[in-house]
């Protein structure tokens, strides 16, 4: 009965973390806080391992499933091969950089950071208005034509989304955009926020 009642709530989390990514109206706090939530349930069970790289230990079966955990496992796939090829490097807090020179766990203008969650980017008023028309030609299916892929995140599966949802991420970049830029995450399940700034 215990293991009932978890699942329910793990459903009921999950679901509430969902339905704001869909919701209208401007403001995005909501679906900040609900994938903030999460995360804070999923962290817990991410380990860095003596190899430095990422792995899932422990993860109740109902919230694996809930969350669609397989999917985070396939992100750490790829970016444990960058950390093994010499790459990347993921410190004891899971911040996650480049080799080198720059510091890559921050989100910065013109480039995806990479997060245990997923990928975060920051766009200035112009590149949110060009990633808004990029993101709605590829809601048109035209983006195999004009080879804007750099622009989309690296997420599993980004690429298998419907045209409705980059046309809804156009939408929420289009009202996010005050003039200032916005700032996009997306998290292992393609769920993304956005966020003004």
């Amino acid at each position: 009965m215990k293991r009932l009642v978890c699942s329910f709530l793990v459903l009921v989390l999950f679901f509430g973390m969902m339905t704001p990514v869909f919701g209208q109206g401007k403001g995005n706090s909501s679906t900040t806080s609900s994938n903030v939530d999460v995360l804070k349930l999923v962290e817990p069970y991410v380990e860095l391992q003596e190899d430095g790289t990422l792995a899932l230990e422990g993860v109740p079966r109902g919230l694996y499933q809930a969350f669609e955990l397989e999917n985070l496992e396939y992100h750490f796939d790829q970016i444990n091969k960058e950390v093994l090829d010499g790459n990347l490097v993921i410190d004891e807090e899971l911040n996650i950089s480049e080799t080198g020179f720059s510091t890559f766990h921050h989100a910065g203008y013109g480039s995806w950071a990479y997060h245990w969650w997923g990928y975060q980017r920051l766009f200035n008023n112009s590149q949110a208005n060009e990633y808004s028309s990029h993101l709605r030609d590829r809601a048109a299916g035209a983006a195999m034509v004009t080879g804007v892929f750099a622009k989309f995140p690296p997420i599993s599966g980004i690429a298998g989304v419907s045209s409705g949802y980059w046309a809804l991420l156009a939408n929420r970049v289009d009202a996010n955009n005050n003039g200032n830029g916005v700032q996009v995450s997306v998290t292992w399940v393609n769920v993304f926020s956005v966020s003004s700034l």
